[in-house]
C-alpha cells in the first residue's frame, strides 16, 4: 500500500486542522461559519462558576488613609501620591453603581453624606467644612501678629476660613519677608507643619508661604503633589507642592463631593470598586455569595454578614449581595485564616444551616478574599473539613511543586498559614462518598465525579476551591509585580527557581503576613492583586472575574518537531486560546520518544504569550508592493492603508463601542497612531492605564491573540529527499538553521517563534517577527474594542503550509497560508532565512471565498513549482474553483489554471474546500492530479496538468456521497498493490462542524474508501454503486458485524456508516500510516458537563474498513498528530477541546488484511 499524499514535512508537521466551527444541516444557502470556537458556543445548560466574595470588615477598613504609614497626623496624609485614597483631582470620582447597573446620585456639595451608601447617613456642608485643609502637608492657617494690620481669620477644626471684612491693606509676617496686599480677603497657608503661639510675633519662621485671594465664602480646595525628582517615600514638606484650585468650578466641587461621600475611607473605596466590578459582570454566568471575615465562626444561614451562593441573575440575589456589600462597616480583628477555611468548608457543604452551592460535578468553586492588612485573628487557628482539626502544614516538602512549596526552615516550612489554608482546600477533594455530600442542589446530579475543567495552572479535576486574594495598599518583604507570573527575574521568579523562599508568617506578624496573602493565591491556583485605590480595586476584581469566567481550550492539532522523534528533536507544541479575553499562547513540551507521552504535561518549558509579553521590542511587518516593511503609521500611510485604522471615534460613525463612554481627553487619544501602537503590543492606552485619559482600548493579558484553527508549523532542517537541482546542498545548508515555530493567530498576524535547542535558554518562545496580511487590516480595529468579548472574530486562522522550492536559481523555503473565516485571500513568504523573511505575494480573487482550504505546494510536469488552493467557502458565485499559481510570483500559471467545477450557485454554494495531490515519485515531487471534496457531497478529480484524457485541463466528478453528506476534510490518497495491479484509492469522510446550526445535525455521515480507475467516467453515487461493499461496525465499534473482505480486483471499495442517532461525523482530517487509516469522529452532543460533546478515534484497515483499535473520549477531538516512536510503534496524539495536554493513542501492531500484498511507501521513508 502506498500513501501518496504529498504533504511536505512541515505542512505535515502542522498536522491535522481540527475545525471547531459549524454550518447548517439544511445544506442550502451560504454556510453557517462561526466567529469563535464552537465548544464555547454549545447549546445546553450553562454550568455557572460558584464564587464566594469574602470582604474584610476589620476596624482598619474605616481608616481614611492607605497604606498604614500614611496616617492623618503625617504630612503625607494630604497627598494622593502617598495616601492612595486621598482626593486626587486627576481622577474622576463617579457615583458607584447599584445592583441594576445604574449609577447612584451625585453627592451634594452642601449636604454630602459621610456614608454615601446609607440613606440615613449624617451630612456635611462642604462649603464651610472641608476636612482636607489642615492636613495638607501639615499646612496651618495662623493668626497675624499684632505688629501688622490685623485681619480676623480664625482657624476652624476643619481648616476653613471665614473671610475677613474688607480692608484697604493687610500685612502678614512671612518670616524673612513682609508681604503687603490690598486684597479683600487673605489666607496664609504654610507648607511646613509650624505652629503659632498665642503672643504677638510668636510665629516660628515659615517656609513656602502662599498668599491667596478669596471672594465671599470660601472652602480651600488644597492638595499636595510630590515634586518632580523628590523622594517617593519621604514625607517632608519640601518634597511637595501645594496646589490650590482658586474659585473652584462646579465640576471640581462635584468631584470632591463624590469622593467625600463614596471613596473617602478604605471601606467606602472597597464598596465602590467591588460594586463597579460585580455590577458589570454577566450575571447569567455566575453564582455569587457574600461573607464578611468576621463571620468565620458562624454557620451558613443567610444573615446580614453572609449570603449563600445562588444564581446571580435570579430573584433578589444580586440586590441582596449589593445590600450586604454597601452596608458593611469595619470593626475588630482581621481573621483571614478561619474566614478562608470557612469558605472551603462551605463548598464542601459542611456549615450548619447552609444551602448547597454545588449543582454539577464539573462546577468550579472560587473564593475572592479581600483585605487591607495582615491576619491577626487573636490566635484563632484555621480548621479542616471536619471543623476541629487544624489545617497544619500542607505546602512543605519535595512533593509540593514550586512556587507553591513552603521551603522556609530548611524546607520544613511552617504550618497553619493562610497559604496552608488555600493549599488544603485546593488539593482536598471536597466532594466524596466518604464525606456523604455527593448529592448536590439539582435533582439527579451526582457532584462527586471528578470532572472539573482544568487548565495549565488549575490542574485538579476534583471538586476543590480556587483562591484569589487582593490586598489594599500592602507591601510585604517580597517585591510585588502585577505580572509576577510572567516574570523572568524578581522575587517570585526566584521562588519558582528555588533560589528564594516564602517568608515565615507565623514567627513574624507584619510584612511576612502580607506575603502570606500572596502565597495563598499561588497555592489556591488563583491570582494575587495589590490595589491602591478604588479604580485599581475595581480593575483587580474585574480581572479576577474575567479569569474565572474565561476558559482555556484548543481547537487545532499540536505540532511536533519531527514525526519520528529522537533525542534533541522531540518537541511538542500545543496551541491554546482563552475565551472572554481572547488571548492565546503556545506551550512547548518534550515527548517521550519511546511512548509518545508528553513529559511534564502540566509544566510547559515555555509559554509563547509570556515570552512575547516581556519582549522590549517587536518586529512586525507587512507586504508593501513586494517588500516587507515595518507595520507602522508611516509605512501604512505610504501603502494607502492607514484609513483602516482611522476614524475610531468619529461622531456618528464610531468604530469602537466604548467611544460614547470615553472622556474627551481619552477620545482624543483614539488615534490611528495609538491604535497601531496597541496592535504592536503597547499597553500604554489600554483600559488598565493609571490615568483616565489614557484608558482608551481594551486590556489584554498578552499581545498574542487566540490560536484556534491556525495549527502551528515547526521549521528547521529541510528533511525531504528531492532528487533534483542539487537539493542535498540546500539540506546541508539548513542543518544549522534556527528552529522556528510559525503560528497563525487571531490578533491579525502570523508569528515566528524561536525554538531554542537548549530548554533553559530564556530566548526560547520569543518572537523573531510577525507578519500582517493586508486582507485582514480593515477589521483589526475590532481588537481594540472593550467589548471584544462579544465582537470576537477570526483574522489569521488558517494553518500554514511550508515546503522547499526551486526558483530556477536557488532553493528556497516558502510558507503559504490562508485565513479561514478571517478573510478571502492567501499570502506567501520566503522563510529560507528565519531571521530575515521576504515577501513573495498575496492573492485575492472575486471568486475566492473564505479561505478554509489547505494550500498545497508542489511541482508540475514542466518542473515549475506551484501552489494550489480552492475557492473556499461562501464565495460570491457559490461555484467551486481550483487555483494553480506560480509559487514565487503568485500569478496564475496560465489562463486555464483556474478550473471551475461547475457545481454550486449563490443560493446553494458548493463550498469546495480541502484538497490532496497525487505524486507518483516523491523524490521528483511532481503532482499528477488533484482530489478534493465539497459540501454538496461531491468528490472531484482535477487534471490540472493535462495528464489524462480528454485533452486539456479539466475536472471530473469522480463520485458523490449524498446531498446531506458534506465533505469538509482532506481526502487521503493510497495506492493498493495486488500482484501486478496497482489501484489508486481515495478515502473521504463526511460531516460538518463549522457553525452553531451544525451542533444538532443528526444526518447520517459515513467513511468512504474507493478506487479511481483514471477513466473519464466516475463512480456516480457511491451508496448505490454495486461495487461498493457496505461494512457495519459491531456494537462496541471494535470490529465488523459481517467481517466482509474487499476484493479490489472486482470491487470498487467499501464504506461504513457512522452512528446516526448521535450525530457522529468526520470534521478532522484523516491520516494514514502503517496501513492504518486514522479517523477521528466527533459527536457534538452538548451536555451539562461536556459542552463540546464526545469523540471516537478509529484505526481502520485501509483495505477493508475493519477497526483494528478503537478509542472513545468524553471530549471533542480537535486535532490528531501521528508519530512513530523510537520502537517503531504508531502513536497518535489526540488533542481535545478543553486545552488538556494531548493523549497518546497507540495504533495496531496487526498487519493489514486484504488480497495480495499491501505495500506502503511513505514520503517519510524518503527523509534523510
Amino acid at each position: 500500500m502506498k500513501n501518496n499524499s504529498f504533504l511536505h514535512w512541515l505542512q505535515r508537521a502542522s498536522l491535522r486542522l481540527g475545525m471547531l466551527l459549524i454550518a447548517g444541516h439544511a445544506y442550502a444557502g451560504p454556510v453557517d461559519l462561526a466567529d469563535r470556537p464552537l465548544s464555547t458556543m454549545a447549546d445546553g445548560t450553562l454550568v455557572r462558576s460558584n464564587l464566594m466574595f469574602v470582604l474584610d470588615d476589620s476596624g482598619s477598613m474605616g481608616y481614611s488613609y492607605l497604606p498604614d504609614d500614611a496616617p492623618q497626623s503625617n504630612v503625607c496624609y494630604g497627598s494622593a501620591d502617598r495616601n492612595y485614597i486621598f482626593f486626587d483631582p486627576t481622577r474622576t470620582y463617579a457615583p458607584p453603581l447599584k445592583a441594576d447597573g445604574t449609577a447612584m446620585l451625585d453627592a451634594s456639595f452642601t449636604a454630602a453624606k459621610t456614608d454615601g451608601y446609607s440613606a440615613s447617613s449624617s451630612v456635611v456642608d462642604l462649603t464651610n467644612n472641608n476636612p482636607a485643609t489642615p492636613s495638607v502637608v501639615g499646612a496651618t492657617i495662623g493668626t497675624p501678629s499684632t505688629s501688622v494690620t490685623t485681619v480676623t481669620c480664625g482657624k476652624k477644626n476643619d481648616g476653613a476660613c471665614s473671610p475677613p471684612a474688607s480692608t484697604s491693606t493687610e500685612t502678614y509676617d512671612a518670616g524673612t519677608n513682609t508681604t503687603t496686599t490690598t486684597d479683600t480677603s487673605v489666607i496664609r497657608v504654610n507648607a511646613s507643619p509650624k505652629s503659632c503661639g498665642s503672643t504677638a510675633n510668636s510665629c516660628a519662621l515659615q517656609t513656602t508661604v502662599k498668599t491667596t485671594k478669596t471672594e465671599g465664602a470660601f472652602s480651600p480646595f488644597l492638595w499636595a503633589t510630590r515634586k518632580t525628582g523628590a523622594s517617593s517615600t519621604s514625607c517632608t514638606a519640601s518634597d511637595f507642592n501645594i496646589v490650590k484650585a482658586a474659585n473652584a468650578t462646579a465640576a471640581q466641587k462635584q468631584n470632591y463631593a463624590n469622593w467625600y461621600a463614596y471613596y473617602r475611607t478604605r471601606m467606602l473605596a472597597m464598596r465602590a470598586g467591588a460594586g463597579r466590578a460585580f455590577a458589570s459582570i454577566d450575571a447569567s454566568r455566575f453564582r455569587v455569595g457574600f461573607s464578611k471575615i468576621s463571620q468565620h465562626a458562624n454557620g451558613g444561614a443567610d444573615s446580614t454578614g453572609f449570603l449563600n451562593v445562588r444564581d446571580f441573575d435570579v430573584g433578589t440575589q444580586k440586590a441582596d449581595f449589593f445590600t450586604r456589600l454597601y452596608s458593611t462597616s469595619g470593626t475588630g480583628y482581621t481573621p483571614l485564616r478561619p474566614a478562608l477555611a470557612r469558605a472551603g468548608r462551605y463548598f464542601a457543604k459542611k456549615l450548619t444551616g447552609q444551602s448547597d452551592p454545588m449543582q454539577y460535578a464539573c462546577q468550579r468553586n472560587y473564593t475572592i478574599l479581600s483585605t487591607d492588612g495582615y491576619w491577626n485573628e487573636d490566635e484563632k487557628t484555621p480548621k479542616r473539613l471536619d471543623g476541629t482539626t487544624e489545617i497544619g502544614n500542607t505546602d512543605a516538602g519535595t512533593g509540593v511543586e514550586r512556587p507553591m512549596r513552603d521551603a522556609f526552615n530548611s524546607g520544613a516550612g511552617v504550618g497553619n498559614t493562610l497559604a496552608d489554608v488555600a493549599q488544603y482546600y485546593y488539593v482536598t477533594d471536597l466532594r466524596t462518598s466518604a464525606l456523604s455530600n455527593c448529592t448536590g442542589s439539582v435533582a439527579g446530579q451526582d457532584v462527586c465525579e471528578n470532572m472539573v475543567p482544568t487548565d495549565a495552572k488549575d490542574t485538579s479535576n476534583a471538586q476543590h476551591m480556587t483562591t484569589f486574594t487582593m490586598g489594599l495598599g500592602l507591601s510585604g518583604r517580597l517585591t510585588y509585580d502585577k505580572d509576577y507570573e510572567a516574570q523572568r527575574s524578581g522575587d517570585f521568579f526566584e521562588i519558582k527557581q528555588g533560589t528564594k523562599v516564602w517568608p515565615d508568617p507565623i514567627s513574624n506578624s507584619d510584612e511576612e503576613r502580607i506575603d502570606d496573602l500572596w502565597h495563598a493565591a499561588v497555592n489556591g491556583r488563583g491570582t494575587y492583586y495589590s490595589a491602591n485605590n478604588a479604580s485599581e480595586m475595581a480593575a483587580s476584581l474585574v480581572d479576577a472575574l474575567t479569569r474565572i469566567e474565561a476558559t482555556t481550550g484548543s481547537s487545532s492539532a499540536a505540532a511536533t518537531s519531527s514525526l519520528t522523534p529522537t533525542a534533541g528533536d522531540d518537541w511538542l507544541f500545543i496551541p491554546l486560546y482563552t475565551t472572554k479575553t481572547w488571548d492565546g499562547t503556545v506551550h512547548a513540551h518534550k515527548i517521550d520518544t519511546a511512548t509518545g507521552a508528553v513529559l511534564n504535561p502540566t509544566k510547559p518549558i515555555w509559554s509563547a504569550a509570556e515570552r512575547i509579553k516581556n519582549q522590549s521590542s517587536r518586529t512586525i511587518l507587512f507586504n508593501n508592493g513586494g517588500t516587507l516593511v515595518a507595520f507602522d503609521k508611516d509605512n501604512l500611510t505610504s501603502a494607502s492603508k492607514l484609513s483602516h485604522f482611522e476614524g475610531l471615534c468619529t461622531t456618528g460613525a464610531e468604530k469602537l463601542t466604548q467611544c460614547a463612554s470615553l472622556s474627551a481627553d481619552a477620545k482624543a487619544k483614539a488615534t490611528a497612531e495609538n491604535l497601531i501602537s496597541f496592535l504592536r503590543g503597547s499597553s500604554t492606552y489600554e483600559a488598565s492605564a493609571t490615568a483616565e485619559a489614557d484608558q482608551v482600548f481594551r486590556t489584554r493579558k498578552s499581545p498574542l491573540g487566540d490560536i484556534v484553527n491556525g495549527a502551528p508549523v515547526y521549521v528547521k532542517k529541510s528533511p525531504l529527499a528531492f532528487s533534483d537541482h542539487d537539493y542535498s546542498a540546500h539540506v546541508a545548508k539548513t542543518a544549522s538553521r534556527q528552529g522556528v515555530l510559525y503560528v497563525a493567530a487571531n490578533d491579525g498576524m502570523l508569528h515566528a517563534i524561536k525554538v531554542a535547542a537548549d530548554v533553559t535558554d530564556a530566548t526560547g518562545g520569543t518572537e523573531l517577527w510577525a507578519y500582517v496580511p493586508s486582507m485582514v487590516m480593515e477589521n483589526m480595529y475590532l481588537l481594540a474594542d472593550r467589548n471584544y468579548e462579544t465582537r470576537h472574530r477570526f483574522f489569521v486562522d488558517g494553518a500554514p503550509a511550508v515546503s522547499d522550492i526551486f526558483d530556477g536559481t536557488e532553493w528556497r523555503t516558502i510558507l503559504v497560508g490562508g485565513l479561514g473565516k478571517g478573510g478571502r485571500g492567501y499570502y506567501a513568504l520566503d522563510i529560507t532565512d528565519p531571521g530575515a523573511p521576504k515577501a513573495l505575494w498575496e492573492f485575492t480573487d472575486t471568486d475566492l471565498g473564505y479561505t478554509y482550504g489547505n494550500p498545497v505546494i508542489t511541482k508540475n510536469k514542466a518542473g515549475r513549482w506551484v501552489v494550489m488552493f480552492t475557492s473556499g467557502y461562501n464565495n460570491a458565485s457559490g461555484r467551486g474553483y481550483l487555483y494553480v499559481v506560480d509559487a514565487v510570483t503568485g500569478a496564475l500559471v496560465d489562463a486555464a489554471s483556474k478550473i471551475a467545477t461547475g457545481a454550486g450557485s449563490s443560493s446553494n454554494p458548493s463550498n469546495l474546500g480541502k484538497i490532496n495531490v497525487w505524486v507518483e515519485d516523491e523524490k521528483l515531487a511532481v503532482a499528477s492530479r488533484v482530489y478534493g471534496g465539497d459540501m454538496l457531497g461531491n468528490v472531484w478529480r482535477f487534471d490540472f496538468d493535462d495528464n489524462l484524457g480528454p485533452a486539456g485541463k479539466e475536472k471530473m466528478l469522480l463520485a458523490t456521497t449524498a446531498s446531506t453528506q458534506p465533505i469538509t476534510t482532506k481526502p487521503v490518497l493510497t495506492e493498493i498493490i495486488d500482484g501486478s495491479y496497482k489501484y489508486v484509492v481515495v478515502s473521504v469522510g463526511t460531516g460538518r462542524y463549522l457553525g452553531t446550526s451544525d451542533v444538532g445535525d443528526s444526518s447520517l455521515q459515513s467513511i468512504y474508501t474507493f478506487k479511481d480507475d483514471l477513466t473519464t467516467t466516475g463512480l456516480g453515487a457511491l451508496r448505490s454503486n454495486a461495487g461498493m461493499v457496505k461494512q457495519t461496525f459491531n456494537s462496541t465499534r471494535t470490529g465488523l458485524e459481517s467481517g466482509a473482505t474487499v476484493n479490489w480486483a472486482t470491487k470498487k471499495g467499501w464504506y461504513v456508516d457512522l452512528d446516526l442517532t448521535s450525530g457522529e461525523r468526520v470534521n478532522i482530517d484523516f491520516d494514514q500510516q502503517l496501513n492504518q487509516l486514522i479517523v477521528a469522529t466527533n459527536i457534538p452532543s452538548p451536555t451539562v458537563c461536556s459542552p463540546g460533546g464526545s469523540s471516537w478515534l478509529y484505526f481502520l484497515d485501509v483495505g477493508s474498513g475493519k477497526p483494528l483499535v478503537t478509542y472513545s473520549s468524553p471530549k471533542v477531538l480537535v486535532g490528531i498528530t501521528p508519530m512513530v516512536t523510537s520502537s517503531g510503534k504508531l502513536v497518535v496524539l489526540g488533542l481535545k477541546d478543553g486545552g488538556d495536554p494531548p493523549t497518546p493513542y497507540s495504533g495496531s501492531d496487526a498487519a493489514s488484511t486484504g488480497p495480495g500484498t499491501l505495500r506502503r511507501t511513505s514520503w517519510r521513508e524518503l527523509m534523510n
